[in-house]
């Protein structure tokens, strides 16, 4: 009996080690900020063209964009990428906006946006900025 346990236990230990060594997959890779500004004017476009957001998951790779003012239905008249920078391990653009809200009243917004690359572009507003 002692024999049978020893023997599962040394058969189980390298097995426990390769499951150990699984867990451990690190930090995501860094954002690719040259593919997260493409991906940003591409939404942009997208919206300044009165698409929708749903065209831009069909991009490859896909790309998951929300804005506000977007979802609000305000049209996007102009826009400028004024600034990149990465932040962490994501891409961070201050954009500014020339919009219409439904209305019809025009304004300029400064808005920023965190982006992370992987299988599918996500695009975020950083809502900590003001």
């Amino acid at each position: 009996m002692r024999g049978a346990r020893c023997l599962i236990v040394c058969l189980s230990l390298p097995l426990l080690g390769v499951l150990a060594a699984g867990c451990n997959r690190g930090l995501p890779a860094r954002t690719d900020v040259k593919d997260a500004r493409a991906a940003l004017a591409a939404a942009l476009d997208a919206w300044k063209e009165g698409q929708s957001p749903d065209k831009l998951r069909e991009r490859q790779p896909p790309v998951d964009f929300r804005d506000t003012y977007w979802d609000q239905g305000s049209k996007l008249k102009q826009y400028e990428i004024e600034k990149e920078e990465t932040s962490g391990m994501s891409a961070k653009f201050t954009v500014k906006l020339s919009l219409t809200d439904k209305a019809g009243k025009s304004s300029t917004k400064t808005m920023v946006y965190n982006a992370d690359t992987g299988p599918a572009i996500v695009i975020r507003q950083d809502t900590l900025s003001p």
